[in-house]
């Protein structure tokens, strides 16, 4: 069993509609194209409550028929299980939010496929409290069971579906891998939702299939959004603002009207000193899901900071329990903003070289200079950490002004 985070793009219209903002970790998507044209603009068969479902003819109702059993994916966990399978999964496995686990084994009696868990909510969750977002089916496999019938919607079997079946049925695929002993046909409705087929060169049949459809419950995420507390977390209260600026850069700590912070910084500190969440972007009541990012805008005296935040708790939190991780401002803002060694807007490029080559070398060995492009001059100060991280100041070339700045600290954990 393998676990993976996933970029679940399919889901972006629960995310607004519930107000739950975020972003999606790991193996990233390509925006959605339409499906098969012979598909294009069908919606996802829906059952009535309560009812058997029948085998649909329509590919992207993401039915398989196993042994007279009709499963539509994506499948609560348990109603799996009930249907006869056993699996060598750890059922008290917890995992996050948008991240799912493949390559579990399910069998029953000598038939066995493979099928992949996803957590769809917005809190952590067991392997037993998630979903069968996918299942898998190969020859290998068919040889130990080859009296089992698999049927794909519209009636094609496994074993004896061609290329020509395939595209009789469902059209034209969406992307087409040719390797040296087969043909791999795949079908997209959206960002995983797919079905995936593998012909053999010399049969000509189907012998490999994985269907995909990892579509989230909206009501039951709405649900669970509307019971998260907005009472301080442990992580928030254990959260102590600095009292004086630090003679290290990457202790992240600086001063913005007046006020002084160190990243990663809860999102209620900046609220406590009078900024309030803009309602436009994440609102006051937004959450984010468990182990996730987002953004937030804020506003105070009339001007607008735009920052990256992170929830660094397992379960979905509102964004005022979040973290601020990264912070870009602009010569055109009027926040106050100073770094250590009094690094401010209001200095020039050659002042800056001044500041930045004062700082003792025990504490900054060196600082990054990036002169390639026309139009400014980057110095950096990385954390040597995480080179994605640190503090980044541009110099414009033409006036010699630093015209934007950018902290960013966004470590695993806040421990």
């Amino acid at each position: 069993m393998k676990k993976r985070l996933l970029a679940l793009l399919l889901v972006c219209g629960m995310i607004l509609s519930l107000g739950v903002v975020g972003g999606f970790a790991a193996e990233e998507e390509t925006e959605a194209e339409e499906p098969a044209e012979e598909a294009a603009g069908e919606e996802p068969a829906e059952e009535a409550d309560g009812e058997e479902p029948e085998l649909s003819d329509d590919l992207y109702s993401f039915q398989v028929q196993i042994e007279g059993e009709v499963y539509e994916l994506p499948m609560s966990y348990q109603d799996f299980i009930a249907a006869g399978w056993k699996t060598d999964a750890d059922e008290a496995e917890e995992i996050e939010p948008n991240s799912y686990i493949y390559g579990i084994e399910a069998k029953t009696g000598y038939l066995a496929i493979d099928i992949e868990v996803i957590n769809l909510g917005i809190n952590m969750a067991p392997l037993s409290e998630c979903m069968v977002g996918g299942i898998s089916f190969d020859d290998g496999q068919y040889e130990d069971a080859s009296y089992a019938e698999i049927v794909f919607p519209g009636g094609l079997k496994y074993g004896e579906a061609t290329r020509e079946d395939l595209e009789a049925a469902y059209g034209a695929p969406y992307d087409e891998y040719e390797g040296s002993d087969y043909v791999d046909l795949t079908y997209r409705y959206d960002s995983y939702q797919t079905w995936d087929f593998e012909i053999d060169n010399e049969s000509g049949l189907v012998t490999e299939f994985e269907v995909e459809n990892f579509v989230a419950d909206d009501e039951a995420n709405a649900a669970a959004a509307a019971e998260v507390s907005s009472e301080p977390t442990e992580a928030v209260l254990a959260y102590v603002a600095p009292t004086e600026m630090s003679d290290d850069p990457l202790d992240y700590v600086f001063e913005l009207a007046g006020d002084l912070y160190q990243l990663p910084a809860p999102v209620s500190a900046f609220l406590a000193n009078g900024w309030t969440l803009q309602q436009e972007g994440s609102k006051a009541g937004s959450v984010v899901m468990g182990y996730d990012y987002g953004y937030a805008t804020l506003m105070k005296d009339g001007e607008t900071l735009s920052v990256s935040i992170n929830n660094y708790d397992p379960n979905a939190q509102v964004v005022e329990n979040c973290f601020v991780t990264d912070i870009t401002f602009y010569s055109s803002d009027d926040f106050g903003l100073k770094l250590p060694y009094e690094i401010t807007f209001e200095m020039t490029g050659d002042e800056l070289v001044a500041a930045l080559d004062s700082i003792p070398k025990d504490i900054l060995p060196q600082y990054d200079v990036d002169d390639d492009s026309d139009l400014a001059t980057y110095y950096t100060i990385v954390d040597m950490d995480d080179e994605y991280q640190g503090i980044k100041i541009a110099v414009d070339k033409e006036d010699n002004t630093i015209s934007w700045l950018e902290i960013e600290h966004e470590p695993e954990t806040l421990s």
